[in-house]
């Protein structure tokens, strides 16, 4: 099947089952219905690619309300796999149940309440105003979609999206509980290799030396280049107290003969620097 990117995928991974929101990402960039391989978890997405038993994989990198998912960045060091693709999804949350007859006026009968764990923290406000509902964690939103249907109590709902409700034929209870209404959650396509030459952003991951100055001469790299940082962030290096690695993105837009300078001007003050992908600007799409 030809796709957007001119890439012939054979099989792709995505982190749940059908219905969860990875799955929604892969229909919607590469509306690709056939040879989809649902994972348990970001790692074993990695694992599925860098085995060669998938040609490419799907996972989030980062919500809006919820900040970066550092077990897809963790996997991108680990593995080597590159980022080739960003997807973007606005994400509308639903509850999902199977009694049409609860509403907003009578969630007392509820008692249970399933979902992936970063999707309870982005609905937040609603899980407060009924806090006798216990939260419970699933591998993904479509897991607990499926539990729902499975058990067909009518006390026990799941946050899902509306893909997972026409999968698992659930009723949409309450629509768009998200305590944020402008959600998005960025997605990656992730393969053994990237193309070097070609897409507007580049993602990195760096470590600097333990001396002052030194964050600030990598950073300057950037402002003498005329390049747009669009994001940085840091995480503790585990085992080392005290030292951290930077993730950092920035836009080429027609300064490309200016990155390369720049790569060699970082890794002058760096302990180490790996280029995580280059790949083009994402689309959003609506869930």
């Amino acid at each position: 099947m030809s796709n957007p990117d001119g890439y012939n995928y054979q099989k792709i991974a995505y982190l749940g089952i059908p219905g969860s929101y990875s799955y929604v990402a892969v229909h919607k960039y590469m509306k690709n219905k056939k040879n989809m391989t649902g994972a348990k978890s970001i790692k074993e997405v990695f694992g599925l690619v860098d085995s060669g038993k998938c040609t490419a994989g799907i996972v989030p990198l980062e919500n809006t309300t919820t900040g970066s998912i550092y077990e897809s960045y963790d996997a991108l060091i680990d593995t080597g796999l590159r980022i080739t693709a960003e997807i973007i999804l606005s994400i509308h949350h639903h509850v999902l149940g199977v009694d049409k007859g609860i509403s907003e006026d009578n969630f007392r009968k509820v008692q249970k309440c399933l979902s992936h764990p970063q999707a309870i923290s982005q609905c937040g406000d609603f899980l407060s105003a009924h806090p006798w509902i216990k939260p419970v964690f699933t591998t993904d939103t479509a897991s607990a979609a499926k539990e729902v249907a499975r058990c067909g109590k009518s006390d026990i709902i799941a946050i899902a999206g509306k893909e997972a409700a026409d999968i698992y034929n659930l009723t949409i209870l309450g629509k768009n509980i998200e305590t944020v209404s402008h959600n998005y959650t960025r997605f990656i396509k992730v393969q053994k290799n990237m193309n070097k030459s070609e897409g507007n952003k580049i993602s990195l991951a760096f470590s600097v030396r333990h001396v002052p100055g030194s964050l600030s001469k990598v950073l300057d790299s950037y402002a003498h280049a005329g390049l747009n940082l669009t994001k940085i962030e840091s995480r503790p290096v585990f085992g080392r107290p005290w030292e951290y690695i930077f993730f950092l993105e920035f836009d080429i837009g027609n300064k490309g003969e200016s990155v390369e300078n720049v790569l060699t001007e970082m890794k002058e003050n760096t302990n180490f620097l790996t280029v995580l992908g280059r790949f083009p600007k994402g689309k959003i799409y609506e869930t």
